[in-house]
């Protein structure tokens, strides 16, 4: 399972929006909007087609998530701090991010039951129950 905290995802995808550079920390009050914004971002993973079932994480929680899905984690938060914040992102991370969030929709596809209208179901007798309907 995953290795990163919270904290360390929020410092890797500012730094790869290049929020902050380096070694940089972001301040303390930048921080807590940041991570907020990541539980939301991963609150609203369902609406995206990512079933992904969160709970909120404090600072020194570790997330979730299986190391390999981490990157695609980190840049869909890219995406998310670079609009808080007012970045034009170029068009190669945009792709980078586009593909992130594919990966993340085929780790935590969820293969739904459809529901058959009644009409259409089986029949024990051997044959479907069609109903001509005159309009």
């Amino acid at each position: 399972m995953a290795s990163m905290t919270a904290k360390d995802v929020v410092k890797a995808a500012a730094r790869r929006a290049q929020i902050t550079a380096g070694e940089e920390s972001p301040s303390a009050a930048e921080f807590v909007d940041w991570l907020a914004i990541m539980n939301r971002m991963m609150a609203a993973f369902p609406t995206k087609g990512i079933a992904y079932a969160h709970t909120d994480l404090k600072d020194t929680d570790t997330v979730n998530m299986p190391d390999r899905l981490l990157q695609p984690l980190i840049l869909m938060l890219v995406n998310e701090l670079a609009d808080d914040v007012g970045i034009t992102l170029g068009e190669k991370i945009l792709n980078d991010i586009d593909g992130a969030k594919r990966t993340l929709q085929a780790a935590y596809y969820l293969e739904r039951k459809a529901v058959t209208d009644p009409i259409l179901q089986y029949w024990p007798l051997g044959r479907f129950n069609y109903t001509r309907i005159d309009g």
